[in-house]
């Protein structure tokens, strides 16, 4: 009997400076990191990748099924002194992509990603490609309206709102961006956080339709091949038996000429 594959789902969070802003408590990133912690209760069957970006990503935890790796993990994010970066979101996808392609095997599982970010995006010209079998899942997580950026000095310590040309840097997040993305990408989708409504049940039902959906159309395809092969050896055995069949005719006749 054929198992089930796999089902692997890449954490991506975002740890730009933006993240720091405090209009959610106590801020953006903490905030994330408890959605995530919650969320992978609800995921203890998948194996878990995770990693963080800002102006680049980088892997802190390769695929695994050991959750206490993964929030010990979670706890140097949350307690990251984040003082500059920008947030190559996009960029960071396309990493993510490539990093859970990387290491699948040819149908050996079907493949998610979670990104937590802030939604304020720096690199809206680079374009992510599509898996059909990669499901993504972004939550932004800010107020509508955004905050102010802080500005901290090289030790971390707090000094003042960020300024750009005299005026006070807002963060919010680039909806209509996100809008546009999701009508763009099939297997892609956007939720925004609002107070005291954390999508947790939503993006693991979307985890598990699609899941479900990838596992029916592997099953119509293996059908398919299986039929493909029966019909090809039918097809096989009547040509063997044709011509066996014409070589005892063949002979039989042959020795009657000679007699």
């Amino acid at each position: 009997m054929t198992s089930l594959p796999d089902q692997k789902t890449l954490v991506l969070i975002d740890c730009s400076l933006s993240m720091r802003v405090k209009d959610v408590f106590p801020d953006r990133l903490r905030k994330g990191v408890l959605f995530v912690r919650e969320i992978l209760k609800k995921l203890d069957h998948h194996k878990i990748a995770l990693m963080a970006f800002s102006d680049k990503a980088d892997v802190l935890v390769p695929f695994t099924d050991d959750f206490h790796l993964i929030n010990s993990r979670l706890d140097l994010i949350e307690n990251l002194n984040v003082i500059k970066g920008g947030s190559n979101l996009n960029q960071s996808i396309q990493e993510a992509i490539n990093y859970v392609i990387g290491n699948n095997k040819v149908f050996n599982s079907i493949n998610n990603i979670m990104v937590i970010t802030d939604g304020d995006v720096h690199d809206l010209n680079f374009k992510i490609t599509e898996n059909e079998e990669l499901n993504i899942a972004i939550l932004n997580i800010g107020t509508l309206n955004g905050g102010p950026v802080p500005k901290f000095d090289k030790e971390g310590n707090y000094l003042s709102p960020k300024t750009y040309r005299g005026k006070g840097v807002i963060s919010i997040s680039n909806k209509s961006y996100f809008e546009k993305l999701q009508e763009d990408k099939n297997n892609l989708k956007v939720w925004n956080w609002h107070v005291g409504v954390a999508p947790i049940f939503e993006i693991f039902d979307f985890f598990e339709f699609k899941f479900d959906r990838a596992l029916k159309k592997r099953t119509r395809y293996s059908r398919e091949i299986i039929s493909h092969w029966v019909a090809s050896f039918g097809v096989l055995f009547l040509i063997l038996a044709f011509s066996s069949s014409f070589n005892k005719s063949f002979n039989k006749s042959f020795v009657l000429i000679l007699i």
